[in-house]
């Protein structure tokens, strides 16, 4: 288990009424092979474009349930069941994909087999009860499993300038996820991995 300094229930600038504030969420850390694939990837658009809205959340992950609240006292202990009883598992991505709209978000796309379904599914369940504001776009109807490799901060003219950057590349990866994790805003407008956890079922 790896804990930041923060401790639940004793840091009153972070919670409210026993909840965490802003927006967190469980996420799979990836090997570390992948993650150090996506930090160049971030560097080279911050490099090219100035593009580096992903500094906010600087930890590679995909989500399986975000919300604007999370019981202070109960969620790290709930990720950690989880984990606790859940095997290592591997993932398959599946080339580029872009979230449109006024703060489009360029992310490489996670294929969502039944297995990774009934993972979500599950922590679905046992986060929702913990939650409060939960992000529709994470419902099991509704879920994309997606590595955010762009977001927040992209001009509109220089998106089709960091897809060609992209275009001739190979995004057909094999993903080792051997750890969950619980990432939170600590109010400074940067996300941190509160708690993470080895996969152990």
């Amino acid at each position: 288990m790896q804990l930041s300094k923060y401790l639940i229930g004793q840091n009153e600038t972070k919670q409210k009424n026993g909840y965490y504030l802003m927006v967190s969420g469980v996420v799979a850390l990836l090997d570390a092979d992948s993650t150090s694939k996506i930090k160049t990837i971030w560097q080279e658009f911050q490099d090219t474009f100035g593009v580096h809205g992903v500094s906010r959340t600087p930890i590679v992950h995909f989500s399986f349930h975000v919300a604007e609240s999370y019981d202070a006292l109960q969620t790290i202990p709930t990720v950690h069941a989880i984990a606790k009883t859940m095997p290592p598992f591997k993932v398959r991505t599946a080339g580029l994909g872009i979230f449109t709209g006024t703060l489009p978000v360029v992310h490489i796309a996670v294929v969502r087999n039944e297995r990774l379904g009934q993972i979500q599914g599950q922590i679905w369940h046992q986060m929702t009860p913990l939650s409060a504001g939960i992000q529709a776009y994470y419902h099991p109807d509704h879920w994309m499993p997606h590595i955010t490799i762009a977001q927040g901060d992209i001009p509109p003219e220089k998106l089709p300038e960091l897809i060609a950057m992209l275009q001739a590349r190979n995004f057909n990866w094999e993903v080792q996820i051997s750890q969950l994790g619980f990432i939170a805003d600590r109010g400074n407008n940067v996300h941190e991995l509160e708690a993470a956890f080895d996969l152990k079922g």
